[in-house]
């Protein structure tokens, strides 16, 4: 059974109907429940019962997610749902698919939702072929002259009921070089998007004016140095389970935006400062910031005998250029040519050749060789 997920109103998670279904612990009783769902199912396949009947196998359990602004509720069903409807769709997903058609493309279709992202962008570049538009899943933009995007926007809006796409005209948000434009955008708008001429964050990016690039890199790095500093907390206590949420989560935070973000470098200053000061030394129960050195080699990966730590002032110029340069050569294929020894540790060992390390650098080296070993 390969069902996974949380327990809905009843409490009873996955695992917990694994046991019972399948674990040899309940001998006949797990066999007699498993045939007790195979006719439940076959009875609901074949009756159509009222809905009153019904609550407790459809209920769920409800979470609120703060969209900011807005609350997306989420609803945690049933696990004896998810295996009835699991079994189901195994036995009958061509049945399903063609009963269900193109236009439904949830059915078990491969890359059902991209396919029909393709199909209503195909649409509209042949309604508004003026119009240069880019997808990522269901967040859609459009860049070109403002009577263009309207006619865009307005076949996105009809075009929508087909695939199961709703626009929310609140959240949309239409970036134009000046007031004057802004004006115009108004009259050929209305009160249906949002205008603006400092700009606005894209899939976590940023377009618009350099002040307001600014202040949202600005929000964001603090927002992040905030949380190493709660992270930082919980180091003195569990290091090792505080280094990995970092490697794990913000590590991949940091390089998207500053791949995706030019000259991020220059909003890094604080969450540097904020590594390097706080967060390594409380790792190694340290109190003062640890030697220029050592930092240097925490920068390298765990098979490198580092710790995986970024250096954001360094990284962030690179990253944004290999990010630039795939996009630019992506037409060209991938590239043959083989991968380099790193120049920052040939760099490092070569300066390290000159004098041996003194009694402190020893000890955070062994302890750098355990964690790295936990690590793996």
């Amino acid at each position: 059974m390969k069902t996974k997920g949380s327990a809905g109103p009843s409490g009873m998670d996955a695992e917990l109907y694994r046991r019972i279904l399948c674990s040899k612990n309940f001998k006949t009783e797990g066999k007699i429940l498993r045939e007790e769902l195979a006719i439940l199912t076959r009875n609901l396949l074949k009756t159509s019962y009222h809905p009153s009947l019904l609550e407790g196998y459809t209920s769920c359990r409800l979470i609120p997610l703060d969209k900011n602004p807005g609350i997306r509720p989420i609803g945690v069903g049933e696990v004896l749902r998810r295996i009835i409807g699991k079994t189901v769709t195994t036995f009958l997903k061509e049945e399903i698919q063609e009963a269900a058609g193109p236009l439904q493309v949830s059915a078990g279709h491969s890359a059902g939702a991209e396919a029909a992202i393709h199909a209503m962008s195909q649409s509209l570049r042949i309604q508004t072929p003026e119009v240069k538009q880019v997808w990522l899943a269901d967040d859609s933009a459009g860049g070109g002259k403002l009577v263009p995007l309207y006619d865009w926007y307005k076949q996105l809006t009809l075009e929508r009921t087909k695939y199961g796409y709703f626009v929310n005209g609140s959240k949309s948000w239409l970036i134009v070089k000046s007031e004057l434009l802004a004006e115009e955008a108004k009259k050929v708008f209305g009160e249906e998007v949002n205008v603006t001429t400092e700009g606005h964050s894209h899939l976590g990016a940023v377009i618009g004016s350099k002040d307001y690039k600014d202040q949202y890199c600005g929000d964001k790095v603090l927002k992040w140095k905030k949380e190493i500093e709660a992270l930082s907390e919980i180091a003195k206590n569990q290091p090792h389970a505080s280094y990995i949420a970092f490697t794990k989560s913000y590590k991949s935070k940091f390089t998207y935006f500053m791949r995706t973000i030019e000259s991020f470098e220059e909003y890094v200053d604080p969450i540097h400062e904020a590594i390097d000061d706080l967060f390594l030394p409380t790792l190694f129960g340290q109190v003062e910031p640890l030697p220029g050195e050592l930092r240097q080699l925490f920068t390298l990966t765990p098979a490198q005998g580092g710790l995986g730590i970024p250096d954001l002032r360094i990284d962030a110029p690179q990253q944004y250029a290999a990010s630039t340069s795939i996009m630019s050569s992506s037409h060209k294929g991938p590239s043959r040519r083989k991968a380099t020894y790193p120049q920052k540790i040939v760099k490092f060992t070569t300066s390290h050749l000159k004098r041996l390390p003194s009694k402190q650098e020893w000890k955070l080296l062994t302890l750098l060789c355990l964690m790295s070993s936990c690590v793996w």
